[in-house]
């Protein structure tokens, strides 16, 4: 099974297209995806989600029962070999963290998408050592990103 741009889904959910990034674009989120997949060797068709923290909090209380917004959820379906994954990004939350941690808002997005795109992946971030092997792995997954053009940092 090869994965193309084609195969990969990008929603927006009670959000339109200005609340992305300037320069990120639905085109360019599934270039990053495909990056990341053939990166990894991970051969999974996947849907990215852009909503905001009203929906995000939705969902988390839904699947997490956790009455609270967050910035990322990620849904692993593993039915069988390929199966898709979810990533869902919360906009509103992207936007103060970045301005909290001192990112771009595109470099906030991308970096979310990163982390997501682990965990549909199977890492977790339970234990410090697994904490540790997530992080290492998304710190060198922007970089590439960042040398290639995909974020502004």
């Amino acid at each position: 099974m090869k994965i193309t741009v084609s195969e990969i889904t990008v929603l927006l959910k009670q959000v339109n297209s200005k609340a992305l990034p300037r320069k990120l674009t639905i085109q360019r989120v599934k270039e990053i995806i495909l990056f990341l997949i053939k990166k990894e060797g991970k051969e999974k068709e996947i849907n990215v989600v852009f909503t905001n923290d009203r929906v995000i909090k939705k969902l988390n209380k839904e699947y997490r029962y956790k009455n609270t917004a967050t910035d990322v959820l990620s849904f692993e379906y593993k039915e069988e070999p390929g199966c898709p994954g979810e990533i869902v990004i919360s906009l509103s939350a992207a936007k103060k963290q970045a301005d909290n941690y001192g990112n771009t808002y595109l470099t906030e997005v991308v970096t979310l998408l990163v982390h997501g795109f682990f965990h549909i992946n199977g890492f977790r971030h339970y234990r410090r050592k697994e904490y540790l092997l997530m992080k290492k792995k998304e710190q060198i997954a922007l970089k590439m990103l960042m040398e290639r053009g995909f974020i502004d940092e």
